[in-house]
């Protein structure tokens, strides 16, 4: 018998919510990485030279170690996500898939809070006319409308399907 069969969003939900939570892991890998080894500035970008005023080459002039605070804040900032993308991919591709509520659940809460704090950081920058992607703070406009499409066919479409299954 193909579960699935009788919930079509839970089988495109858990999918869509394991990809993401394998995006987090690789961004958050691969960030450290180009600022370490390649770039320091790779996540300082024009809407943050525009936003603070200052181009990265300015500000490490003005302090080495207030650019190299930067990146390390960022770093810091990838463990968090790191440890959400695993979280979200562990849960999405066991209880999730099997429609447990409770996965359902911590995904919702979990992400809502995630969206709400990115949220508030692209008002910010939106609220001074930087809508672009180039941005270490800001997840920026598009990429934010992107994780509420994700959240909403990954999450809130499935709903009706997992409140009602009875595979808790």
């Amino acid at each position: 018998m193909n579960y699935f069969k009788n919930y079509p969003w839970l089988s495109i939900g858990w999918k869509i919510m394991a990809v993401g939570g394998i995006v987090n892991i690789f961004l958050a890998l691969a960030t450290p990485y180009f600022m370490l080894f390649d770039h320091p500035r790779a996540t300082y970008g024009l809407m943050d030279e525009i936003f603070v005023g200052k181009t990265w080459e300015q500000i490490n002039a003005f302090s080495p170690q207030l650019t190299d605070w930067m990146v390390l804040m960022m770093i810091g900032m990838c463990g968090m996500h790191i440890a959400f993308g695993v979280m979200t991919l562990a849960i999405s591709i066991t209880a999730y898939r099997e429609g447990k509520q409770w996965a359902w659940v911590t995904l919702l809460i979990v992400n809502i809070l995630v969206l709400l704090y990115n949220g508030s950081l692209t008002v910010i920058y939106l609220k001074n006319g930087l809508y672009g992607f180039s941005s270490g703070v800001s997840v920026g406009m598009y990429f934010f409308i992107g994780w509420i499409t994700a959240f909403v066919f990954g999450l809130i479409l499935p709903a009706k399907e997992v409140l009602k299954s009875s595979r808790r």
